[in-house]
Parts: structure tokens; sequence; C-alpha cells
């Protein structure tokens, strides 16, 4: 996704011993919904064959403080 320009900037943090929070950046939101719907298929995959839970959160995060 970053070869082809949708993803500017990527990174992902764990969260605990099993979880974790991946962020993405994307220029416009419709980079972002093609991302997503790239993604979609493939994370449902992960999710049958492990067993696992994932949650998308999309929009604006803003800083405080």
């Amino acid at each position: 996704m970053k070869k082809a320009g949708i993803l500017n900037r990527w990174s992902l943090v764990q969260t605990g011993e099993h979880t974790g929070l991946l962020i993405a950046e994307f220029d416009t939101k419709a980079k972002m919904n093609k991302y997503a719907k790239a993604l979609a298929a493939v994370r449902r995959d992960v999710e049958a064959e492990t067993g696992q839970q994932s949650w998308i959160y999309s929009g604006t995060v803003k800083a405080s403080g």
C-alpha cells in the first residue's frame, strides 16, 4: 500500500502480551477507505483461522495538552 501511494505512514504498537494497535496515516479519506476495503478480506481470513478479533476505528485523532 505504501508503494502504491495509498498509505503515507504506519506504525504498530504492542499494547499487551497478545494485543497491539496499528496506526496508519493517509492523505485523504478516499485512500483510507481503499486501504480498509483491500485489507478487510485478509483480516476476515486471519480472524477465521486464528479465532482472533479485530476492530477498525477511523477518524481524526487529536492530541491533547
